[in-house]
């Protein structure tokens, strides 16, 4: 048959004649694209069992390197799939492990607040009684809540 313009195995065959064998094989390569609908295949060229069985042969023998990277490339994904369940499962333990450590970390800063109040407020208490302190030893000088009407401070009795 002279069928310019055909496809055997993904190249452009031009001006040549090509025999049933090589037809069906372009066919089959061809269906790897764009899907074969098998019955139809095997209707149209069932009759040819000589043809038929050495394209289907010779398919098989072309695809077999293609077939076994492809097989190495699912085994690759699968283990890819089985390191992304295991990570999945880590963060989903490291997420539920996270909530009671956030729980934590808010009491823990609830007692620095508290903490920083109370000192804070013993600071405060700290500077009141230093100047307190300095009051009460400045000779002469009392603090005013201290000294008695009609009395100086540095007198003594007599």
């Amino acid at each position: 048959m002279d069928r310019p313009g055909l496809r055997v195995g993904g190249v452009t065959v031009v001006n040549q004649t090509l025999s049933l064998t090589d037809e069906i094989y372009a066919e089959l390569v061809d269906g790897l694209k764009s899907g074969l609908d098998w019955a139809h295949f095997l209707a149209k060229h069932g009759a040819s069992k000589g043809p038929l069985y050495n394209a289907i042969g010779r398919f098989f023998n072309d695809m077999e390197d293609m077939v076994r990277t492809l097989s190495e490339v699912q085994a690759k994904l699968d283990e890819a799939g089985l390191k992304l369940d295991s990570l999945d499962q880590k963060i989903k333990e490291a997420e539920s492990s996270l909530a009671p450590l956030e729980d934590r970390r808010r009491v823990l800063e609830e007692q620095i607040k508290t903490l920083e109040t109370r000192l804070a407020e013993k600071s405060e208490f700290i500077k009141q009684m230093g100047a307190l302190e300095k009051a009460w030893l400045r000779p002469g000088k009392a603090p005013a809540a201290t000294r008695r009407p009609g009395r100086d401070w540095g007198q003594t009795r007599a």
